[in-house]
């Protein structure tokens, strides 16, 4: 029986690795990577190049991309932003230069 990846954000990254490292040992390359469905705060910021303090700002305001909020029974929630949400709020923002 395959290991059962933990829950959270943690175990989909771990589950992630093992099977692209199962992948790669089946003999399909080294450069084999699995597209996340989900983005977390730190990746959303490293893909726009802004500080993730902004994205926290923007939740507070109800700005950009929709995200989804996990219920918390501490201090923090965890917050994702699903792939498909972030990609069609890059394109609502895409600007086309006219041609002169």
């Amino acid at each position: 029986m395959p290991p059962r990846a933990r829950s959270g954000t943690a175990g989909v990254e771990e589950f992630a690795e093992l099977v692209a490292a199962r992948i790669v040992a089946m003999g399909h390359g080294g450069d084999f990577r699995l597209t996340p469905s989900h983005l977390s705060t730190k990746q959303l910021a490293d893909r726009l190049g802004i500080p993730e303090e902004t994205l926290r700002d923007w939740r507070k305001k109800n700005r950009g991309p929709a995200y989804i909020r996990s219920e918390s029974d501490g201090d923090k929630a965890t917050i994702l932003y699903p792939l498909a949400e972030v990609e069609a709020w890059e394109k609502r923002r895409l600007i086309t230069p006219a041609s002169t």
